[in-house]
């Protein structure tokens, strides 16, 4: 159904020996003590290439949705960056937005 590839800014020290049995961000918090604030999403459509379709059983070519996203700390700084890709025959995506009170 997806790929999901995130990479982590050396700051968290992460060790490689975190138990990722629970939701990640609770993981990372309990380890590292850094709490998201914010995120970045990007969403983008791409064809998968010869690698992506091996990965995700789909023929070459096979339109795919690819979400990136950046977490930020309350600080500002970025600690996650992620690239998803999503098989869109199998996926759908559904966006409730609301304007904040002034």
């Amino acid at each position: 159904m997806l790929r999901s590839v995130s990479w982590f800014h050396p700051r968290l020290e992460l060790k490689g020996t975190e138990q990722f049995n629970a939701p990640l961000y609770k993981v990372i918090e309990s380890a590292t003590s850094t709490r998201p604030h914010h995120v970045h999403e990007e969403f983008l459509a791409v064809n998968a290439g010869e690698s992506m379709a091996k990965l995700l059983e789909v023929e070459e070519g096979v339109p795919l949705l690819l979400r990136r996203h950046t977490v930020f700390d309350a600080g500002g700084r970025p600690f996650e960056f992620a690239e998803v890709h999503y098989v869109s025959s199998r996926f759908t995506l559904t966006l409730d937005m609301r304007r904040n009170k002034d």
